[in-house]
């Protein structure tokens, strides 16, 4: 459960989120963050609000967070600095440099189908490069659009990061599910 920036110009408050929260015994906060592709981009203001929000109570209630980022890496690097959460970056699409400062604040990388692209470079780099324990495999269904895309999806994601890194794919597996397992313990 969480405020998506795509839909923060029709909403007002977060009053009820946090005893929404509560109530429901949600494990974690998401997908939130901060979007500024010029659609969004006029909502820029009320995304750092709401988002910083969204952080805050995260912190408050000891729940991780499934954070979105679309060009505004810099101001998302700063809001984490000053609200330390747990959780992964969804759909990632930074560069392994951006990558690497998030995961020294203790965050995960989501990466998704993307990386099954042969002309995927920068997402081939980040595959490869990344320590494999900051790593989480994602789907992004049905965003990840240029081909069919399912949920089952995730099996070509982690064939092709472990092709990427000549490593055993159930290596690759296990522990990118124990990755994920340790930032939604409870949500099983």
């Amino acid at each position: 459960m969480g405020l998506h920036p795509w839909f923060v110009k029709d909403f007002t408050n977060l009053e009820s989120f946090k005893e929404e929260l509560v109530d429901h015994n949600v494990s974690a906060i998401g997908e939130i963050g901060l979007d500024f592709f010029p659609d969004y981009l006029p909502f820029k203001q009320k995304q750092l609000v709401l988002f910083e929000q969204q952080l805050s109570i995260a912190l408050e209630l000891n729940l991780p967070v499934s954070i979105h980022c679309r060009a505004a890496f810099s101001e998302l690097y700063k809001l984490l600095i000053q609200y330390p959460v747990k959780g992964c970056l969804h759909g990632f699409m930074g560069s392994y440099e951006q990558a690497t400062q998030f995961t020294k604040l203790g965050l995960k990388i989501g990466i998704n189908g993307v990386v099954c692209r042969s002309n995927a470079n920068k997402y081939h780099r980040l595959a490869r490069e990344s320590l494999l324990s900051s790593i989480v495999l994602e789907s992004d269904f049905p965003y990840v659009t240029d081909r069919q895309n399912n949920p089952l999806l995730v099996d070509s994601v982690a064939f092709s990061i472990a092709a990427l890194r000549k490593m055993p794919l159930d290596e690759l597996v296990e522990t990118t599910y124990d990755t994920a397992t340790k930032i939604f313990k409870g949500c099983e």
